[in-house]
C-alpha cells in the first residue's frame, strides 16, 4: 500500500482564510515578543556580567595601589635580593671539542 502524501492547501471559505490569517499573525508576533524578550534577558545577563568584572578589576588595582606594589612586579624578583651561597659537585665537564664539531 502506498503511502499517502499529504498536502495542505488553502481553504477557499473566505471565513477561513481571515481565521488562518489573525492565527498566523497572533503566533508570528507571539515568536518576535518572545525572542525580544529572551535577547533582552542574555542582554541583561551579559550587562551584568560585564559590570561585576570591572568592579572586580577596580577592586583589584586599588587594593594593589593601596599596598604601594604594582601588581606586574609580583612575578619579578625582589628589589633587595640577597645573594644565596650554595655547594655543589660537577659532575660531567663539557669538552670544547665537541662545541667545536655543531
Amino acid at each position: 500500500m502506498p503511502p499517502r502524501m499529504y498536502t495542505f492547501k488553502t481553504p477557499t471559505n473566505p471565513f477561513l482564510q481571515i481565521l488562518y490569517f489573525l492565527v498566523g499573525g497572533v503566533v508570528l508576533i507571539g515568536a518576535f515578543l518572545l525572542g525580544t524578550v529572551i535577547l533582552a534577558f542574555a542582554v541583561g545577563i551579559a550587562i551584568v556580567l560585564a559590570i561585576v568584572v570591572y568592579v572586580r578589576v577596580w577592586w583589584l588595582t586599588r587594593k594593589f595601589a593601596r599596598s604601594g606594589r604594582d601588581p606586574i612586579d609580583e612575578q619579578a624578583q625582589p628589589r633587595d635580593a640577597e645573594l644565596i651561597e650554595v655547594e655543589y659537585t660537577v659532575v660531567d665537564e663539557r669538552d670544547e671539542r665537541d662545541e667545536r664539531d655543531i
